[in-house]
């Protein structure tokens, strides 16, 4: 298989609990309205929040 050229910037958003990352995400994507961000949410237990939180500001 042969190596591509091109290569695609990522950032890695961490942090404690309740330092502000879901606040940040739904800033960028309200901020940013013609921008594509690819999320991943690793999200442990019973209740979804934070997907719910990101989920609300899916761009149609």
């Amino acid at each position: 298989m042969k190596a591509s050229s091109h290569s695609t910037p990522v950032t890695v958003l961490t942090g404690f609990l309740g330092s502000g990352k879901t606040t940040l995400v739904n800033r960028l994507l309200k901020e940013r309205p013609g921008t594509r961000f690819g999320l991943v949410v690793n999200e442990f237990g019973e209740a979804a929040l934070e997907s719910q939180l990101v989920e609300s500001r899916r761009a149609p």
